[in-house]
Formats: C-alpha cells, structure tokens, sequence
C-alpha cells in the first residue's frame, strides 16, 4: 500500500469533533400565528440542472482505500434516493491507475443527483494530473469537480506539500479546461472574501466556506503525529461559518455559497440559509451515521430534512425563497 492510500485509511480512523457550535449563537424568529400549511411546505432545491428535495451536499470523504469505498457506496445510494447531492473523497490516489478508478464510477448509483469529484489543489501543479483529471470526469460523467484548499493541513502533515507558490495560476488553468463546473472548498479553516472574490474571477462557480466549528483536517493531521500543542493552535486558526457566510453574502449576494464547518441538523442548514448561503454541507454527522450502513445515512438525511420543514414553519414560510440572505428571521 502506498503511503497515500496509508495515510486515507488512517484518516477514516480518525473522529474529530469540533468543539463549538457557533450556529447556536443565532436563534430563528419564532412566527406564533403561521399562514402555512406544515404538509405543503416546499424545500426543493435547484442545483446543477438537478432537483434537490432539500438543499444539502454530503461533503467530501476519504476514498482510494477498501474502507472509504464502502463507505462512499453506501452514502452515495442513501444521497440519491434521499435526492441530495454527493461529493467523493480526493481522487487523487485513483488518477492513473484503472483499478482504483473504478471505485469513484458512481453515477449510476447517483442517477437522479450531482455527483462531484475532488482533488487538493496543489496536485494541479502537475499538469499531468491535470490531464487525467479531465479524462476522469468524462469517464467517470461526474456534475462537477471540487478542489480542496489545504495549505494548514499539508504544512503539519508528515512530508506535506508546503511550497504553495503556483497553486493559484494552476486552479485558474484548470478551470479554462475543465468540462464541468468547479468548485472550490476549504477543510476547516474558512474561505475569506478576498480569495472568494479571487477564485470567482477566475471563473470558480461555487465556494464551501468550511470554516470553523466542524472537522479540521490541519488539527486531525497534528493530532495524527502526536503534536498536540500544534494540533490546539492550527485548530484555531481562521474563521467561524456563520460569519463567512453571511460576509461573503454581505458582499456579493450573487455568489454560490456553501455553508459548510460545523452543521450539525436541519436548523443550522435553514440558519445558514438566512446568513445567505444556497445550501450547506456536512461530511463528520454523514460518516457516523454510515456506521449503520445506508439506512443509517438516510435515517439523518431525512431527520434532518424534517428539521428543515419545522424551522420554516416556525418561521411563517411556506418555501425557501424569502429565506436567503434575510437576516430578519434571526436573532
């Protein structure tokens, strides 16, 4: 086994709870007298020429490795026939080899939703891997790619990537030749307004701020060679969700935003909403419940969408569409 594929397979054994729930800071306004029918509550959801039933991603887990395959079949199967969207682990071990590959063909358990690959964004420094990325996104008939911002992760991990210089030019490069449309995500530490508003000019459609509050993979990475000073200081490091979503609404309303770093239930997905992101995304809550297999992952889903449904009709509306962006329903 490579040391890639070692290091994903230590990764799936690693649980890390954040520590703070800063959606808790917010509470919705509660509408005693709703005119709302609870039954005709409409949570649907257009995302990639997709209709989702409620506006959630399942994000990003570890793939490559007999664990994370199982898992990500399993998730996969629950996302779709729960009609939410599904992002696969990195496919950077897979580039090149057939074999591995194979394990991220998943479309045709997720016919009926947005299935994205993923890949950190310093390997697009390689344009070789650059080149098979686009091969495996036809092959594969993905929705869209996402690439991973690192830079905390790699600088703590044994033997990470740690001269950066070049990433950007190399996502902006691989955005003019990519089929699909891409995406770009954090993995714990926040995506601050200016890289937003920099990765858009590159032609960048959508943005999972992945801030604090969820699963850090600079904290699990220190954590993993017994640092645990380090682990505590990377782990604080950045920006609370909440606040990045609702900065970057704050100053382009017109921005795909996806809340992603501490949603824990269907009212942090609605809280996310009003602070102005298009959906949210959680990875950690989906792994656990996956211990329970494919039934296990869709008994949250649907909890969750349940939540959704409550925390509107609290709120007096009948649909999502005066929802976003609309701070007047918090406090």
């Amino acid at each position: 086994m490579n040391d890639i594929l070692k290091r994903k397979k230590r990764h799936l054994q690693v649980t890390q709870n954040g520590d703070m729930d800063y959606f808790d800071q917010y509470k919705l306004r509660y509408n005693a007298l709703p005119e709302v029918d609870f039954e005709q509550i409409d949570l649907q959801t257009q995302f990639l020429d997709y209709q989702l039933a409620f506006p959630f991603l399942v994000s990003s887990m570890s793939g490559g490795v007999e664990q994370g395959n199982e898992l990500n079949l399993q998730i996969a199967e629950a996302c779709n026939e729960a009609r939410v969207a599904f992002a696969s682990g990195s496919i950077r071990v897979a580039l090149g080899d057939p074999d591995l590959l194979g394990a991220f063909d998943l479309k045709d358990k997720l016919a009926d939703v947005p299935y994205l690959i993923n890949i950190g964004a310093f390997q697009l420094k390689d344009k070789k891997i650059q080149k098979s990325l686009v091969s495996a996104i036809k092959e594969l008939r993905v929705d869209g790619v996402f690439i991973h911002l690192n830079p905390l992760q790699e600088v703590v991990q044994e033997d990470g990537d740690t001269d950066w210089r070049g990433v950007k030019s190399a996502i902006a490069d691989f955005v003019q030749v990519a089929s699909v449309p891409v995406f770009v995500k954090e993995v714990g530490h926040g995506l601050s307004t200016e890289v937003i508003e920099e990765l858009s000019e590159w032609g960048v459609v959508g943005f999972d701020v992945s801030g604090l509050g969820g699963l850090s993979w600079g904290h699990v990475e220190a954590d993993l060679q017994n640092e645990p000073e380090l682990a505590n200081v990377v782990r604080n490091i950045g920006y609370e969700t909440p606040w990045l979503v609702k900065e970057a609404y704050a100053t382009n309303a017109e921005w795909l935003l996806i809340a992603g770093g501490g949603v824990r239930s269907g009212i942090d997905i609605l809280k996310s909403m009003i602070l102005g992101a298009s959906m949210a995304t959680a990875a950690l809550p989906i792994k656990m419940a996956a211990a329970d297999g494919k039934e296990g992952v869709l008994k949250l889903l649907n909890h969750w969408k349940q939540q959704l449904q409550v925390g509107l009709f609290a709120l007096g509306q009948k649909d999502l569409s005066k929802v976003r962006g609309n701070s007047d329903l918090l406090f």
